[in-house]
């Protein structure tokens, strides 16, 4: 992707164009069909999100998903989880748990089917 430059383990310390961040999008948008190659991409946590949150205007399929996913990031932001000795506490870990819940079952939804009823 052009505009790339460096990226911080933590961080995108980048100056990324929205046709990258658009084209980044299509390729998460169309992963998962059946009888295509694969190709597994990994970072953490924090810069997944901040991935995600880039992309997010240009998603089609997926933004469901990528909020929610973002909105979990947040929680162990916001309340300073996931530290040593830092304890989750419970109604946090309901939410994360309604949340997780929420991506699995958007995972299967037939968006062909919801946009022919949407119109």
């Amino acid at each position: 992707m052009s505009g790339v430059k460096q990226v911080n383990r933590r961080t995108l310390k980048v100056d990324i164009k929205d046709v990258d961040w658009a084209r980044l999008a299509a390729y998460i948008d169309g992963e998962g069909k059946k009888h295509r190659q694969v190709h597994i991409w990994q970072v953490e946590a924090r810069l997944a999100s901040q991935i995600l949150e880039g992309c997010l205007p240009f998603f089609i399929i997926k933004r469901e998903q990528a909020e929610v996913c973002i909105a979990f990031q947040k929680t162990k932001v916001l309340h300073n989880c996931g530290r040593r000795g830092d304890r989750t506490p419970p109604n946090v870990i309901q939410m994360r748990e309604q949340m997780a819940h929420e991506v699995r079952e958007l995972k299967h939804v037939n968006y062909e089917a919801k946009e022919a009823i949407n119109g």
